[in-house]
């Protein structure tokens, strides 16, 4: 009884142990959940969604806080294996975490599947780690290992693949591996190296992934390809390094026994004779030992600690050879020609690198420093020559890049800047004279740097300065054809320029002119203008002295006698001609307006008065001859200057439409605009003498008109007595000038109402107080009327006396006439015998002047009382005989 009372004592307290231990273990994974969720606060996902997916796990990160500050906020004992509580709480957090888990597996496959390739899906492993250990995690997981294994598989294929395209690509002595700057030994070793490391990182990180697809057979049968691939790739290595080793002892002594200089047979240069195999070797054990490659032979160990010995023969040697190359390539054989001797002198020590010092040869040092000094004192003296050339050149192809003339501002639609010349060419000369003294510097420079100061008259100095002297020739050749073949290549109307010269058509009565003139004769002429602007442009040539002083010809005559420039000029002034011809056909168009300046305006204006209109040259001269068959006057009507108004309105239109610019040839061109502005300023001139006739006629006719009326109602209203005869003879002196005015004043109004329309029309301005009058002078003018009735019948009784007095003294007037007549006739100057005709012809014409005024006033009071009054004929006939006696 007591051993089965033990027996289950014992039993009974295992089973409370273990079920403490289990309820612990349970709460102990609770732990190693939160800490693997923690975790993800530092996951961050790569590729063209990692954001994206970076953000989702963030927030199962937020959300997970959120559930586990939930639980640990409870107050009991987590590991009190007793407490029931727990159990609930856990229970619950765990569904929470299965969610979690859910969507953490769906973001790591959607995360597996951005991957690439396998450097990013082992990436992705490594960073998140025992996270994919979780249950629900590892069973969604699963499913992308073989895809590792699939990409892995490819990886491996893609390798062996390139390797034995690289095999096959050796077999014919070619290379598909990018390493260009390698030599090909070292080359093919370091591709060796990195197609290993391409394959073999993803196989280790594969092998140390904590799954069973690991040892499945398909990730087996890689495993052997992979081990296969890289005993293929070490054997290639091992032969290659093999080959290479063995024949480096041979290229090196053969090639350490060459010369150092060779000549090409052709060219005649130097070549430095170093070989390419060496310098091959020494980038070879360079790069292997870069790459920690061992066994590499002593024998290119040893030479490669030579390299720097080497590197200093092949660097002061091929420097030399530079020199000497440049001198014979650059110099012309003029150049060469003065320095021949030195030449042979370099040539000489040349040959003993050709025939007699190898590579290893002991005194080398000392004669690359014997040749290297002569090499590079001539190469300096020789370079400072040509820099002189060169600076030469230099000076003279500014003059070249830009013409002495171009359009104005550099603007393509811009004429030739004519008024700029006096300033272009003084500047352009006075760069042309520096130049001059520049290049007589340089040429002396060389002359010394050459030692010919005192061979002067060598022939081979000669050469050289007619070589120099030829450069300058042809840079000032080419700086005259280019001033010239501007003007002409804008001349030219097959490329479509804009106009590059003009000329102003202007009106200076009586004469149309061109400015500048198109007179050839004229020396301001624009066909001078040209002349002067090509002799600028040659001048240019000449400013320069000539470099061979036994040469009596300038630059400029031997530019002058260029047949290109010779032909260049000949066009120029042959199109000259061409525009002249032209343009004076143009300027004819323009005569059948030039009556509006040669014809006298006033002198038209008063025939146009007389006659009613413009008389045409015929009719004029038949007025001045008064010949009978001459235009009868006629005074003009109001629809006569509407005529001629609108005649010269339509005119000014007609002009105005008369284009600004003509152009001739494509590059010539004709300002219109000064005529055309001084033809409308005459048209217009013509136009506005008939409206200010017309103003004039009418403003006068009114004030005229109000003055009569104001001053014929001031004499009407006089009182006049009975016996005042003055008084009498102003009042009729009065109604007399309203009688004559009556006819004419009634119709004057409606032709002057007219006639402010017509002007009114033509925008006219009329003076206000012509209005005024228009509107007030008819009524005015009719009471003017009635005064004067009135009036006239006031006077009709002292009227009617005068009458009667005017006609007694008329009678007694013409017996005193008939008995002068008659003592008249007996005066002694009608006798040859008179002693003296000229005093009695005085004193008789005395006597008649005061008859004629007597006559003269009877006769005017005769008109003013209406009365009719003799001629007096006799008194006439006495004066007729007086003025034929004086004559005789």
């Amino acid at each position: 009884m007591v051993n089965i009372y033990h027996k289950y004592f014992i039993y009974t307290y295992i089973r409370q142990i273990y079920g403490q231990k289990k309820k612990k273990c349970s709460r102990y994974r609770f732990f190693h959940t939160v800490t693997e969720f923690l975790k993800l606060e530092k996951v961050e996902i790569g590729g063209l969604r990692g954001r994206q997916l970076s953000t989702r796990i963030t927030a199962v990160y937020v959300e997970f806080n959120q559930y586990f500050t939930a639980f640990a906020s409870k107050s009991y004992d987590v590991l009190d294996p007793d407490d029931d509580e727990f159990i609930k709480d856990f229970q619950n957090f765990q569904l929470r975490i299965l969610e979690l888990d859910m969507k953490l597996a769906a973001i790591l496959c959607q995360a597996f599947d951005d991957c690439f390739n396998l450097e990013s899906v082992f990436k992705l492993i490594n960073i998140v780690g025992s996270v994919l250990e979780r249950p629900k995690i590892k069973e969604q997981f699963t499913k992308k290992y073989d895809e590792i294994v699939r990409l892995l598989d490819e990886e491996l294929t893609v390798c062996e693949e390139i390797y034995e395209q690289q095999m096959f690509m050796r077999s014919d002595n070619k290379c598909l591996y990018p390493e260009y700057n390698c030599p090909p030994a070292a080359a093919f070793i370091r591709w060796c190296s990195q197609l290993e490391r391409r394959i073999t990182v993803p196989i280790q990180h594969f092998q140390a992934l904590q799954h069973d697809i690991v040892g499945s057979e398909k990730a087996l049968e890689i495993i052997r390809r992979y081990e296969r691939l890289l005993l293929k790739i070490g054997a290639s290595r091992t032969y290659v390094f093999k080959d290479w080793s063995e024949k480096l002892a041979e290229q090196i002594e053969i090639n350490l026994q060459k010369s150092l200089i060779v000549r090409d047979p052709q060219t005649q240069l130097l070549i430095l004779n170093f070989s390419s195999e060496l310098f091959c070797i020494l980038r070879e054990v360079h790069y292997l030992k870069q790459m920690e490659v061992e066994d590499i032979p002593q024998v290119a160990l040893e030479f490669a600690d030579k390299s720097d010995i080497f590197r200093t023969y092949t660097l002061n040697l091929e420097k030399s050879i530079d020199w000497y190359n440049t001198i014979q390539e650059n110099s012309s054989s003029v150049e060469l020609k003065l320095i021949e001797s030195e030449i042979q002198q370099i040539d000489d020590l040349v040959e003993i690198g050709i025939q007699q010092l190898v590579w290893v040869s002991e005194d080398i040092t000392s004669y690359l420093d014997k040749l290297r000094q002569p090499v590079a004192a001539l190469q300096n003296r020789v370079n400072l020559t040509q820099g002189n050339l060169k600076s030469i050149r230099s000076i003279m192809s500014a003059w070249v890049k830009q013409p002495l003339f171009e359009r104005r501002d550099g603007k393509k639609d811009a004429v030739l800047c004519i008024d700029e010349r006096p300033d272009r060419t003084a500047k352009r000369y006075a760069e042309i004279q520096l130049a001059s003294d520049e290049i007589h510097r340089l040429l002396y420079d060389n002359m010394l740097q050459f030692n010919m100061e005192s061979k002067q008259d060598d022939v081979m100095w000669l050469n050289y300065v007619d070589f120099v002297d030829n450069i300058v020739y042809e840079h000032l050749l080419k700086t005259v054809g280019v001033s010239v073949g501007y003007i002409v290549e804008n001349m030219d109307p097959d490329n479509n320029y804009a106009p590059l010269f003009e000329a102003r058509l202007e009106l200076v009565e009586p004469n149309l002119i061109f400015i500048p003139s198109l007179d050839p004769e004229d020396r301001m002429g624009f066909n001078n203008v040209l002349i002067e602007l090509i002799r600028d442009i040659m001048k240019m040539a000449s400013l320069i002295k000539r470099l061979k002083k036994q040469e009596k010809r300038n630059y400029g005559d031997m530019v002058k006698e260029n047949p290109d420039i010779i032909a260049m000029r000949r066009e120029i002034l042959n199109g000259v001609s061409r525009v002249i011809e032209g343009a004076a056909l143009f300027c004819r168009q323009f005569e059948r307006y030039s009556y509006l300046w040669l014809d006298d305006r006033q002198e038209c204006m008063d025939a146009f008065l007389e006659y009613g209109r413009i008389l045409d040259p015929d009719e004029m001269e038949l007025v001045l001859m008064n010949d009978p068959n001459a235009p009868s006057p006629s005074p003009p009507t109001i629809e006569a200057f509407r005529e001629q108004i609108d005649h010269y309105e339509s005119l000014s239109n007609e002009i105005e439409g008369i284009a600004s610019f003509q152009v001739f040839s494509s590059w010539f061109q004709v300002d219109v605009r000064p005529f055309r502005h001084a033809l409308l300023n005459t048209v217009c001139k013509w136009g506005s003498m008939f409206k200010s006739h017309l103003v004039n006629t009418v403003t006068s006719s009114l004030m005229d008109l109000s003055n009569f009326i104001r001053k014929a109602d001031e004499g009407l209203l006089q009182i006049v007595k009975e016996g005042d005869y003055e008084g009498l003879v102003s009042l009729m002196a009065y109604l007399m000038q309203v009688k004559e005015r009556v006819a004419k004043t009634d119709e004057m109004f409606e032709p002057l109402q007219e006639t402010i329309q017509l002007l009114k029309y033509y925008d006219m301005d009329i003076p206000e107080e012509v209005n005024v009058l228009l509107q007030e002078l008819p009524e005015q003018w009719a009471n003017t009327k009635k005064i004067a009735s009135t009036v006239k019948q006031q006077v009709s009784p002292l009227q009617a006396t005068e009458v009667v007095s005017i006609r007694n003294k008329v009678s007694a007037f013409e017996i005193y006439v008939q008995e002068f007549r008659e003592v008249f006739r007996q005066y002694n100057f009608f006798r040859f015998d008179c002693p003296d005709p000229y005093g009695l012809a005085d004193r008789i014409n005395a006597d008649m002047a005061r008859l004629e005024s007597e006559m003269a006033e009877i006769q005017e009071s005769g008109s003013l009382f209406e009365v009719n009054i003799p001629e007096f004929k006799l008194l006439k006939q006495c004066r007729k005989e007086l003025r034929m006696l004086k004559v005789i």
